[in-house]
């Protein structure tokens, strides 16, 4: 049981020192299916993300970068989540979004 509990602080918790972490919480009522985080050189998949809940992934970059979001079934919506950051950035980034927008930013990226 306290693996489990150490392991869920350790995906969910803040960012580790040297790490930048973007978080995607789904602000919508359906789910976002096969939601993809995409930044200049990487794609970093958090999978189906159901409304109200919140996925993580540590993130990084070829060269100057921005956050990009895309989701769906066949047809793919694609969001600009916006920010800057560059490889060697740390911190973290929340994106609150629904299926066709993004509704707020919450920005602690560091160099």
């Amino acid at each position: 049981m306290c693996g489990l509990i150490a392991a869920v602080l350790v995906a969910c918790g803040p960012a580790r020192p040297g790490v930048l972490r973007f978080s995607l919480e789904n602000a919508d009522s359906v789910l976002l299916d096969s939601v993809v985080v995409l930044t200049t050189g990487h794609r970093y998949s958090l999978g189906t993300v159901p409304p109200g809940e919140r996925r993580s992934v540590a993130v990084s970059a070829d060269g100057e970068s921005h956050f990009e979001v895309e989701h769906g079934r066949g047809v793919r919506r694609r969001l600009h989540a916006g920010g800057y950051f560059e490889r060697g950035y740390v911190g973290s980034y929340l994106a609150r979004v629904r299926r066709d927008s993004v509704l707020a930013i919450v920005d602690s990226v560091t160099f």
